[in-house]
């Protein structure tokens, strides 16, 4: 791992006569710089709890500094990535976890019957795919949810959230769904489509349209013409890619931003594309 060399005016972290290896959030310290490491940022737990770098989703949230640590409240709150979804590495059971939160409006049942159908196409994926680590085998799964607006609060603040919405209409007749990084919308009267919902949560793990004629749900219309509405394997491999190396995202479109975490450690370093293969599994 290449970390910044950040010193503060005055002090010099390599005096420091003791290192002590986790700081109060229960993250690993750096050895070479002191600062705590997110996976994506640094933190100076010295200087008001502050990230040294912006958000990268700092445009959720304009009127909170892009430094903040959960928003100046990390007593109640907790941040372990500030992404829109993480992939979770548990190194110890073998398993590679892609986990969202698709938050519905309390009370509407449409809305929430229609998220739910979503998130059960791609939940149905868990266990189709492995992903060799080094030598080792990983089980990948996927872990979507829906909850309503009343159960977001300090328990959800890990911030791997989309809101889900049915709309009336859009402004182009032709579209059915529209996703601005996590914030799904789809057409109410094709709530009941698994199609046009599901394709639509592709967009917020990342997905975008494939380019060169590649058939499947992600297609722009989801399939609809080629009649291939699968997910693909490529979909499955782009997902944990972007987690990993999110700064491969094609800004110019608006699918969620991921990244990733891990439980234990690897003998590998993940990061490196050499390191992982994920491939489709036999099952018995």
């Amino acid at each position: 791992m290449n970390c910044p060399t950040i010193k503060k005016k005055g002090v010099s972290r390599m005096q420091t006569i003791r290192f002590y290896p986790f700081v109060s959030t229960g993250k690993e310290k750096d050895e070479e710089t002191g600062y705590g490491y997110f996976g994506a940022r640094y933190m100076d737990h010295e200087l008001m709890t502050m990230w040294l770098s912006v958000d990268p989703m700092a445009d959720k949230y304009p009127s909170i500094s892009p430094y903040a640590y959960c928003a100046w409240n990390p007593v109640k709150l907790v941040d372990p990535d500030g992404r829109d979804w993480v992939v979770v590495f548990d190194h110890k059971n073998k398993t590679v976890t892609i986990e969202a939160k698709y938050v519905v409006k309390k009370g509407d049942e449409d809305a929430k019957k229609s998220a739910e159908n979503a998130v059960s196409v791609w939940n149905s994926l868990s266990g189709e795919y492995g992903l060799k680590v080094g030598k080792d085998n990983y089980i990948v799964n996927f872990d979507l949810s829906v909850i309503d607006d009343s159960e977001v609060d300090a328990s959800n603040s890990d911030r791997n959230l989309n809101t889900y919405r049915l709309k009336s209409s859009f402004s182009n007749p032709n579209v059915r769904g529209e996703t601005n990084r996590n914030s799904i919308y789809v057409l109410a009267s094709d709530k009941d489509d698994f199609v046009v919902s599901s394709h639509e949560v592709g967009h917020s793990l990342g997905l975008i349209h494939p380019i060169g004629g590649q058939k499947g749900l992600m297609e722009e219309d989801g399939g609809m013409k080629s009649g291939h509405h699968e997910i693909t394997t490529d979909n499955v491999r782009n997902i944990i890619d972007l987690a990993l190396h999110p700064n491969n995202r094609d800004p110019n479109w608006h699918s969620g931003v991921g990244g990733y975490r891990e439980k234990g450690t690897s003998s590998v370093d993940i990061l490196k594309p050499l390191n992982i293969n994920l491939y489709k599994r036999n099952k018995k």
